[in-house]
């Protein structure tokens, strides 16, 4: 499938699962800024603004210059076609079922009042002229619910997470606000719903020290950003790897990253 008759796929998916009768209020970017802080970001990323009425970009942040390799004239006409264009083909030949997913879980699986708590989250890949692949965390969240209930707007985070490992494996996970349950790496086939929730495996401190761990600070440089000592941290990164199933740290992080747990 090409690229073209890809992007039009996602878009009949967008129209035909969330088509809005009764749109509300335009939310503008400077609104919703806050809203970054319960993204995770380990180096470069940009965010944005999706508008599903018009299917179009409201905004995007000047970070997609370094991470797209943009030109101020190339990211001055940005469009949503063009960011679906650095999406690697077979990628974005998958992105149509994975959008029906989550539009799924938002629309029909969860009570309306909670589509604004939830984020989705799942691994793409750029693809760019040179044969450069970058790994991206795609993160989205409904920002905006139209009168009708259907989601209007979302902001959404693309993170460059090549230097962590682990496979694309296009599963995908829906993130809860404060207590509410969390659904790990979900078959886009299936969306069953997992409801064991590992966000309980970990305290908050031990939440804090993996996101830490996952931007590469090491264990001294954890602890002067604590206030605790070196020998505390590493006590907590053995605590952490025990309560994992992962066989060390990079396989603990790439499993973390991939379920949205950070």
């Amino acid at each position: 499938m090409s690229n073209k008759n890809s992007i039009n796929s996602i878009k009949n998916v967008w129209n035909e699962k969330n088509n809005i009768s009764l749109p509300s209020k335009f939310i503008k970017p400077e609104k919703v800024i806050h809203e970054l802080a319960g993204f995770f970001s380990p180096g470069e990323f940009y965010y944005y603004l999706f508008n599903f009425q018009t299917l179009q970009l409201d905004y995007v942040s000047e970070g997609v210059k370094k991470l797209m390799n943009l030109s101020d004239i190339e990211y001055n006409s940005i469009s949503l076609e063009t960011m679906l264009n650095f999406y690697a083909p077979e990628d974005l030949a998958l992105m149509q079922k994975k959008e029906e997913a989550v539009l799924n879980f938002l629309l029909n699986k969860i009570k309306p009042s909670l589509l604004t708590k939830y984020k989705a989250t799942y691994l793409i890949r750029y693809k760019f002229k040179d044969g450069a692949i970058k790994k991206i965390l795609h993160q989205a969240k409904t920002i905006n619910v139209s009168e009708d209930g259907k989601i209007q707007q979302v902001i959404g985070v693309h993170a460059d997470i090549s230097h962590i490992p682990g496979p694309i494996d296009h599963k995908i996970s829906f993130i809860g606000d404060g207590n509410l349950p969390s659904y790990y790496s979900l078959d886009p086939d299936e969306l069953l719903l997992n409801t064991i929730n590992i966000r309980k495996k970990f305290t908050n401190r031990e939440l804090s020290i993996l996101q830490l761990m996952a931007s590469g600070f090491t264990s001294s440089e954890i602890a002067e950003k604590m206030f605790i000592s070196e020998f505390t941290v590493n006590t907590h990164r053995k605590n952490i790897l025990g309560k994992s199933d992962a066989k060390n740290v990079n396989e603990l992080i790439a499993n973390c990253v991939r379920n949205g747990l950070i």
